[in-house]
């Protein structure tokens, strides 16, 4: 991964204090991941566009799946390259599957409200409080901020192999006009027809008679 993790822990603020107090929570939200995850489905669903994203309920299903294993080891409580490499394949699935990027910040942005609630509501049930309560909601948020990070850059990386694609076919259309027109003189205007085969690489592959004859 290209990312400077650590220096992105520290432009956010997530420490090595955030990983404690995160695994703490969990016992305390776990029992809402199952709501989280039929509340944004259902809320995604009513969107057609993003709806349209899923070929069928059975990849539906999955994802709903993908999704609370997502949220359970979000309380790991461990962050380190390892656990960002998971969650960047995340992003390249995504990608894969043609989802925008706007959708992926804005099922963060749902589920974010939705872990802030169930991480208060827990709270409260095990009478969590004041600097405690407020210190891991913020790591909460931290994590999240990163971790949207991370999986964005997916789609960062998958723009640069495009452009450099669209780059790479650019120069190879150069290269295959500069060979036929340097065939072509030495063709002396004969008129016969060049045929070149070029691969990704701009390396000739194939070529017929006539390119031989005068290549």
């Amino acid at each position: 991964m290209a990312l400077d993790l650590e220096e992105m822990k520290r432009d956010i603020g997530l420490s090595p204090a955030d990983g404690p107090l995160l695994r703490a929570a969990r016992p305390w939200v776990k029992d809402a991941f199952e709501g989280i995850v039929d509340g944004f489905y259902e809320t995604l669903m009513a969107n057609p566009k993003q709806r349209a994203v899923f070929e069928d309920e059975a990849q539906i299903e999955r994802q709903k799946e993908h999704l609370s294993g997502w949220l359970f080891t979000l309380f790991d409580g461990t962050y380190d390259t390892a656990y960002f490499a998971r969650r960047a394949r995340i992003g390249r699935v995504h990608v894969a599957i043609g989802l925008p990027s706007r959708y992926m910040t804005w099922m963060v942005g749902v589920l974010r409200a939705s872990l802030r609630d169930a991480l208060r509501a827990g709270a409260e049930r095990e009478g969590v409080e004041g600097v405690r309560l407020v210190e891991t909601e913020r790591a909460l948020l931290r994590l999240l901020d990163l971790e949207l990070l991370v999986m964005l850059e997916s789609y960062h990386e998958d723009a640069s192999r495009q452009l450099q694609a669209k780059e790479r076919l650019a120069t190879l259309g150069q290269l295959a006009t500069a060979i036929g027109l340097d065939v072509a003189q030495r063709a002396g205007g004969s008129g016969q027809t060049m045929i070149l085969g070029l691969d990704s690489e701009g390396v000739v592959r194939f070529c017929n008679d006539t390119a031989k004859r005068y290549g």
